[in-house]
């Protein structure tokens, strides 16, 4: 049977593990979001964590764009 304080300690490292990974994942989620959204979409206030209209083009644009 394992100890409770060996419980609390593990539930300790578990709750600051899953908010490192929201804090690493949701940037990048906000990116990928971003980066398929009409520019309208993009400063629109409050902001929109789904975009309306999936703009699949903005790829290609920018791929086109770079140097």
């Amino acid at each position: 049977m394992r100890r409770p304080a060996y419980r609390i300690e593990m539930l300790v490292v578990y709750v600051i593990l899953f908010f490192t990974v929201v804090t690493t994942l949701l940037p990048l989620f906000w990116m990928i979001t971003t980066s398929i959204k009409t520019p309208g979409e993009v400063f629109v206030y409050p902001p929109k964590w789904f975009p309306g209209e999936f703009v699949w083009s903005n790829y290609a644009t920018a791929w086109e764009m770079a140097p």
